[in-house]
């Protein structure tokens, strides 16, 4: 285990933002998610952008309503991610069992990298260890 991979912890107050199709089995081809962290700067920049071109941001929706519903389809535009924060899917025992039934499931952030845990990073480690028996 490389211990040089940063963490972000996923729970109610650090929420991950993911395409529809993620942490759903049936839509196994899709792991696209973005930690909190991340988020929040693609928000900042995307607000920053809008204000520096000194014109009043359109509220209107730029694309057309057939796109938008169709489900099959994954949008990974920062606007259109939902929010997920159930933690138990990031746990070190759930992670392994899903390794071991070849599910697909987000294991780190689609932009930082960051490996999703279920708690702080110094838990997460004596956790591993119990585990391993180390």
């Amino acid at each position: 285990m490389n211990m040089s991979i940063g963490y972000r912890v996923v729970n109610q107050q650090n929420v991950l933002w993911t395409c529809h199709k993620t942490c759903k089995i049936e839509y196994a081809d899709c792991v696209y998610c973005v930690c909190s962290t991340c988020y929040a700067q693609e928000i900042l920049k995307a607000e920053t952008s809008n204000n520096t071109s000194g014109r009043k941001a359109s509220k209107r929706r730029r694309t057309s309503r057939s796109k938008d519903d169709d489900q099959s389809i994954c949008n990974h535009c920062i606007s259109s991610l939902v929010p997920f924060m159930d933690s138990t899917f990031f746990t070190t025992k759930y992670k392994e069992t899903i390794r071991q039934e070849g599910y697909t499931l987000p294991m780190a952030c689609s932009m930082c990298k960051s490996e999703l845990v279920d708690k702080p990073n110094y838990e997460q480690q004596q956790d591993h260890q119990k585990v391993v028996g180390v």
